[in-house]
């Protein structure tokens, strides 16, 4: 933290969890005038996010004067159609009637759903912003991540912070946070309740079996999930995995289904089909018509040379799939397809 301005040179990346939401902030430089290549570049991060983010938080100090970039902004903002909070900060440094003069001036410009008077020294404020971020998810039908009964030790967490509820899952429902677009990642620990919880919502399961495995966290009853309808995709969650192939996540949900069923309740191991199913059509669900070559579908696609990897015999498509999934070192990508343009 400097008290000079534009220390912030880059986009920074904040995760806000509280019991019943989560929330993603990309903290940006300050917009200003640019004198320097540096400058410029800053300039154009602040552009750049504005376009990439499902809401903007537009953050000024307390002066009645809208200056010419802080118009800049206004219109960037209007342009994106995304919806906009402004944050008047630093409101313990003036008196009352110039903070409604200063509120006065930004209603006019008719960009914002909300305007908050927050100290970001005193703490005043933060809560109604919460709230108002909270509202703006469900009007606008914002999509939700977030991790559910990942460990032990968090779900009783859940529990001291909400025990007025039935469970981990039951939290997030009572404020509405699985009835939209929602991926929960993990459900290691998923009750029967509250997987029935997850169906009647749709939500999607992240299955993240390499996280789980290095946090010793357990193995999710992904087997359980199938049966009963659930919408089962695959994560990678780098931060607690070791690679960011969804290749290697198909293999180490075989693996791991394999442990849960010796060690736990007997249930059918995943298949190869079934996982790459789920790190395909059933992950892209989440985005519409993608992930799979289906007609109407988005085209996103690999071109893979696998005649690195040497076989005494011939193999059918199928088998050639497998080995490659498993050998996927060996894998040569010849091309890549991003919605059918070429990028690779």
């Amino acid at each position: 933290v400097s008290n000079k301005p534009q220390t912030t040179r880059n986009r920074i990346c904040g995760i806000l969890t509280r019991d019943n939401l989560q929330f993603v902030f990309v903290d940006t430089p300050g917009f200003h005038k640019a004198r320097t290549k540096l400058g410029d570049y800053m300039v154009n991060t602040v552009r750049e996010s504005i376009s990439d983010v499902d809401a903007t938080i537009l953050v000024v100090e307390p002066i009645a004067s809208i200056g010419p970039q802080e118009e800049g902004l206004i219109e960037k903002i209007k342009a994106s159609r995304s919806p906009a909070i402004l944050c008047i900060n630093k409101i313990d440094t003036v008196e009352k009637d110039k903070l409604l003069e200063v509120i006065a001036a930004y209603s006019e410009t008719g960009a914002f759903e909300a305007i908050i008077p927050i100290s970001a020294r005193t703490g005043d404020g933060l809560e109604e912003l919460m709230e108002q971020l909270s509202l703006l998810r469900r009007e606008y039908g914002l999509p939700v991540q977030s991790h559910l009964s990942e460990n032990k030790n968090e779900i009783e967490w859940v529990k001291e912070l909400c025990p007025w509820s039935c469970s981990y899952g039951d939290a997030y429902d009572r404020f509405g946070m699985l009835n939209g677009p929602t991926v929960m990642a993990h459900c290691v620990h998923t009750s029967g309740e509250e997987a029935e919880l997850l169906k009647k919502n749709n939500v999607i399961i992240a299955h993240c079996p390499s996280s789980n495995i290095n946090l010793s966290s357990g193995a999710a009853p992904v087997r359980s999930f199938l049966e009963m309808g659930i919408t089962v995709g695959l994560g990678t969650d780098i931060g607690a995995g070791w690679d960011i192939s969804v290749f290697r996540a198909m293999t180490d949900a075989i693996q791991v289904s394999k442990l849960r069923s010796c060690l736990t309740d007997g249930s059918r191991p995943l298949t190869l089909p079934e996982v790459f199913y789920m790190g395909t059509k059933a992950a892209g669900s989440f985005f519409g018509n993608a992930g799979s070559f289906e007609k109407g579908n988005l085209f996103d696609a690999l071109v893979l040379d696998d005649s690195a990897i040497k076989s005494p015999c011939g193999l059918s498509p199928t088998q050639r799939l497998e080995r490659g999934i498993y050998l996927e070192k060996q894998l040569k990508i010849v091309k890549k397809y991003v919605e059918g343009r070429e990028v690779v």
